[in-house]
């Protein structure tokens, strides 16, 4: 299992996050699936310190990790897979003009 985190500096520190910086987390499967999930985030203009793990992030502890959102100490953590994030699998989904279409399954 590998783990991609980004600080989105879209939400972070107003509405409900308040003064909290706002992270995102990716459950990813494979080696392959996190660098496509990284790629797209770094192609992103609203998240930044994209960075992908092998092990579970020592922010985050093993029951904070369930498809949601977390109240942590200092920052609020959004955690995500693919069936919630299917576009950030999607390879080179952000570079397109034209969004190609999210197959349904």
């Amino acid at each position: 299992m590998y783990y991609v985190t980004a600080k989105n500096t879209f939400l972070s520190g107003w509405g409900s996050s308040g003064k909290f910086d706002y992270y995102l987390c990716v459950l990813c499967k494979t080696r392959h699936e996190a660098s496509v999930v990284a790629t797209n985030a770094r192609l992103r203009s609203d998240l930044r310190r994209v960075k992908i793990h092998d092990q579970i992030p020592l922010s985050l502890k093993e029951e904070t990790l369930r498809v949601g959102r977390h109240i942590l100490e200092n920052y609020i953590v959004k955690v995500s897979d693919k069936v919630s994030e299917p576009k950030l699998f999607m390879p080179n989904y952000f570079q397109y003009r034209q969004k190609p279409k999210v197959l349904k399954s």
